[in-house]
């Protein structure tokens, strides 16, 4: 569900942030939500912003959507993305939405390049007969 400015309550951002702090690792959808299609939707602020109030870093990760729960799960690890280094000491609105933008071209980014990898393995097992 959405809720006004596409963001969680403050009092959830600081007990996150809090959590992150701590040392604690946090898997969050930026999306706001789990997607049912596959497709990488746009971002919301929550994720970006936990990680600027905690001031560590994203680790963008992409796994390919599993159409059996007995498979294993293929994923893309990205580099550390650093949203307080990328938006400054001062916080606005425009900056949030500036970082969730340049997040979720990477992500996009990294579905590409998981999607050049599995075809060009696809391809080397037929040219080897390995089926």
């Amino acid at each position: 569900e959405d809720r006004p400015g596409d963001l969680m309550p403050a009092k959830s951002m600081k007990f996150f942030a809090d959590y992150v702090k701590g040392g604690n690792l946090l898997g969050l959808f930026p999306e706001g939500h789990i997607t049912t299609d596959g497709e990488i939707a746009s971002y919301k602020g929550g994720a970006a912003l936990i990680a600027y109030l905690s001031d560590t870093p994203i680790v963008p990760v992409y796994h390919l959507k599993r159409t059996n729960i007995l498979r294993t799960t293929r994923m893309v690890v990205g580099k550390p993305f650093n949203v307080k280094e990328k938006i400054g000491p001062v916080l606005n609105q425009e900056k949030l939405k500036a970082v969730c933008e340049e997040l979720h071209a990477y992500q996009l980014e990294l579905e590409k390049k998981h999607l050049q990898h599995q075809k060009l393995l696809k391809q080397l097992q037929k040219e080897i007969n390995f089926q």
